[in-house]
């Protein structure tokens, strides 16, 4: 229904069975912070996954798809209309996805700009990249890919260079903490947190400092608002954006958002030990 009207050939990074018949697909890969050369990246993405990143693409499918939000794509009238595509765009109240966007839409990030609101996505996958902005009102599409972790630093290069250019395209940057916050709250926000089945254990490390125990652990560095930024330590990415918030009846730090998912502190489950 969509992707073929865009004459996108489908790829499906999760399942083995169902191979394009053109189109191979990239290799992730990571950058080893030490010996600085790249090491490929199988995929772990499961089937089961799939719904949420397992189809596979170009940057020139991104385009594709961007260009048919500024209405440059006549063939999808009737499949994807100029009010369908509006409503797309709207901010869904409730949904702001605190280190991601400025807010949803329905299926699509928010990102403000210096002057207009910018629309997109960004995602990652095992060892790759992928961004997409468009600007319906000044008919400008922007994608990007990369087959590299690095790709994030590659995507910030990209937005600077467009911005030193004139051309501000949203974007969510990372605050820069330059104060921290006391020792003795970062130690009031260790514990676990729970959004769903996914857990994330925040435990104070050897130097009083706080680590995020993720796939890898992350450095977390909270200022005074308790405002974080989460880096691993091993790879040349940029920080994570988070913050932890306080129950407004009792003042107890109890939900934990991070990468636009809010994670609630597990009842009588606050553990402070060292790693």
């Amino acid at each position: 229904m969509l992707l073929r009207p865009l004459d996108i050939e489908p790829a499906f990074g999760a399942d083995p069975r169902v191979r394009p018949a053109k189109r191979p697909t990239a290799t992730g890969h990571t950058l080893h912070a030490v010996r600085q050369r790249a090491i490929p990246i199988d995929s772990l993405e499961q089937v089961c996954e799939a719904p949420a990143g397992g189809l596979a693409g170009s940057a020139a499918d991104l385009l594709k798809f961007g260009l048919a939000h500024i209405g440059a794509v006549p063939e999808l009238t009737g499949v994807l209309d100029t009010a369908g595509m509006c409503m797309m765009r709207q901010q869904v109240a409730g949904a702001y996805p605190y280190g991601l966007a400025a807010g949803w839409g329905l299926g699509l990030s928010r990102f403000q700009g210096r002057r207009e609101m910018w629309f997109g996505h960004d995602g990652t996958g095992d060892g790759t990249t992928c961004h997409l902005r468009f600007e319906p009102e000044r008919r400008v599409v922007l994608a990007v890919t990369t087959n590299a972790t690095t790709g994030l630093r590659l995507w910030d290069g990209v937005l600077r260079n467009f911005r030193e250019a004139g051309l501000d395209i949203g974007s969510y940057s990372a605050p820069v903490i330059s104060v921290a916050g006391s020792a003795a709250e970062a130690s009031g926000c260790a514990g676990d947190y729970y959004n769903g089945d996914i857990r994330y254990a925040v435990r104070c490390g050897d130097d009083g400092g706080l680590q995020l125990e993720d796939d890898v652990p992350m450095n977390l560095r909270i200022g005074n608002d308790l405002v974080f930024t989460a880096t691993n330590p091993a790879a040349d990415e940029p920080p994570s954006v988070g913050r932890f918030m306080r129950d407004p009846g009792t003042g107890r730090i109890d939900v934990m958002e991070i990468n636009g998912r809010a994670a609630r502190r597990r009842a009588g489950n606050v553990e402070v030990h060292r790693v």
